[in-house]
């Protein structure tokens, strides 16, 4: 997911530096990769196309594999050595966890043993690619978000088979996790952890103005997009100290704006009934200029340009030093994911803060959550017993223990209780299960599921919106008529290249 705003990191930018751990809760990253070779077939296709071979991935010299950073598996055993570097995962601390949690595997476990292999996560892609090409490819790679599953798309294997030969309930996982991982011919993995959106706000500042905090339930129908602009416009303030609705304010000198997001274009869409495809469901049209698209892009733009309640890229240098918007003490309502953590010991040494709903758009509430994930590898030379790992990491003993050191929620609804009283005692007077209510709320296809290169249609949207968000162009409907000329262009070539 990405930035939309030039002036600020994005949200995969900075997910990739943020792990820093706030009582064992870490920043996690669902970065992107190189294309995946082939696209998954639509329902229809898959009831009639078995699943295709991969075509060979492009991959660099071959280098040194490193190191793996467990003891060597016991004579006779088989080994399964589980790739971290996708993700989150990486801090010394993190290693150290899933180090504990595979001493752990091994001692109860003679026919298998498991050793965690961490590399850099910018050298995840020549990493994995090497071992891959030299047959050396690992069982398992974990964490992996939804975005880094479909970047290597053709590389994973289909778990299918054996949720269905195991019978495995899928029902004991929240709401529609599962279907982040799901494509009408294959899944893909499991559901392990999940980082919910949320609405944060700083209560402090909406004591100063006066204004009511806003709805902590899902389902109040008066709390939509447009009623949160209006409660931003309140929020806003200028030099003079006039709020946004006065009629001398000033938002050119602006000092306290009433909304914020890392949310993209593509994540907004779908509350206006886009597609987070930003294509038909064949891949093969562009869709973001469609009358949905365009419809939460004149959102997004007027509440920079017409009701200034959120910060142009110029005035989002206001942010710069701070961990994040919120952060700077000068947003009033911040919308994210619960990786977010990394910043509740700043926020409460400063201010006093809590969660809210995720407002309604024309469709109903949509969230956009980030999820961890783990992938078994179609080039494993050892793949059942890799499932056999897989299910024990995705019990309902060992989830929670491997989501604290990834800093996330569990994604089994049996383990969310005990989550949520962790949290009171960590973070106290703060509305913690609104924050897992916004997970009933999933929106399905996640916006980082598969499509044709994925990188360069997303950064294109981006790019098309800079051009609103820094004022050069705020005509909407003309921005996106030419991302949509852009995105096609995109798809032509993808398509010419796989046909």
């Amino acid at each position: 997911m990405e930035p939309v705003t030039k002036l600020r990191p994005s949200r995969r930018e900075f997910l990739r530096m943020a792990t820093v751990a706030t009582i064992g809760v870490m920043a996690a990253s669902c970065a992107p990769a190189p294309a995946p070779t082939s696209a998954p077939p639509t329902a229809a296709q898959a009831q009639e196309e078995a699943t295709q071979a991969p075509e060979s991935t492009a991959v660099p010299e071959a280098t040194e594999v490193p190191a793996a950073t467990a003891a060597p598996a016991a004579s006779g055993a088989t080994k399964i050595v589980i790739f971290v570097g996708f993700g989150t995962g990486t801090d010394p601390g993190q290693i150290e966890g899933h180090n504990k949690l595979a001493e752990e595997y091994n001692a109860a476990h003679k026919d298998i043993q498991i050793e965690f292999l961490t590399v850099p996560h910018e050298e995840r892609n020549t990493k994995f690619s090497t071992m891959v090409a030299g047959n050396l490819a690992p069982d398992i790679c974990m964490p992996i978000g939804v975005g880094g599953v479909a970047a290597f798309f053709d590389e994973w294997l289909d778990i299918k088979p054996y949720i269905d030969r195991d019978k495995y309930d899928l029902s004991v996982f929240v709401g529609l996790t599962v279907q982040y991982h799901t494509y009408p011919d294959r899944t893909l993995g499991l559901p392990i952890g999940v980082y919910p959106e949320v609405l944060y706000y700083n209560e402090d500042l909406f004591d100063t103005a006066g204004v009511d905090y806003p709805p902590h339930q899902y389902g109040d129908e008066t709390w939509t997009y447009d009623a949160m602009a209006e409660l931003a416009r309140k929020l806003t303030f200028d030099e003079a100290g006039n709020d946004a609705t006065a009629a001398g304010f000033d938002w050119k000198k602006t000092k306290q704006w009433g909304w914020d997001t890392w949310e993209g274009l593509r994540d907004m869409a779908p509350r206006w009934g886009g597609s987070p495809l930003c294509t038909t469901p064949d891949y093969k049209k562009a869709i973001v200029n469609s009358p949905e698209w365009l419809a939460a892009a004149q959102w997004m733009a007027d509440l920079v340009w017409k009701l200034h309640v959120r910060a142009n890229s110029e005035q989002a240098t206001a942010f710069s030093e701070a961990s994040d918007p919120m952060g700077s003490g000068r947003v009033a309502m911040w919308d994210s994911q619960s990786w977010m953590a990394y910043a509740y010991q700043g926020w409460t040494d400063a201010f006093n803060w809590n969660m809210a709903a995720i407002p309604a758009g024309p469709v109903g509430v949509w969230t956009d959550n980030d999820a961890d994930t783990f992938v078994l590898s179609k080039h494993g030379t050892h793949q059942d017993q890799a499932w056999e790992v897989a299910k024990w990491f995705a019990s309902e003993e060992i989830i929670p223990r491997l989501t604290s050191i990834w800093g996330c929620v569990p994604a089994r609804s049996a383990n969310l209780a005990k989550w949520k009283s962790e949290q009171e005692a960590a973070w106290p007077n703060k509305d913690w299960q609104v924050m897992l209510d916004g997970l009933d709320h999933s929106g399905v296809p996640n916006t980082e599921c598969w499509i044709p290169d994925p990188e360069k249609i997303t950064d294109t949207v981006n790019k098309h919106w800079d051009l609103i968000n820094t004022g050069e162009n705020t005509n909407v409907k003309e921005v996106m008529d030419q991302c949509n000329t852009a995105v096609q262009a995109i798809l032509d070539d993808y398509w010419k290249a796989h046909s």
